[in-house]
């Protein structure tokens, strides 16, 4: 699947925040295989958008215009 994404990380605790784009492959090699890519991806292609919680760390991840 190749679609180009919008990320936004943000970590409450740290105080971290990131805004990129990237690809979904690039996304899933981020997460080292803690990523559940079917689930990601059917959010993806149903909604445009994936929300993803590990801790204090929430990434909202959305299908960027062209």
């Amino acid at each position: 699947m190749t679609m180009k994404l919008l990320v936004t990380y943000e970590n409450a605790k740290t105080g971290e925040y990131e805004k990129y784009t990237t690809t979904f492959e690039e996304l899933a090699d981020s997460f080292n295989g803690m990523l559940n890519e079917e689930i990601v991806e059917k959010a993806l292609r149903d909604t445009g958008r994936a929300i993803l919680e590990n801790g204090y760390a929430t990434t909202a991840v959305e299908v960027a215009e062209s």
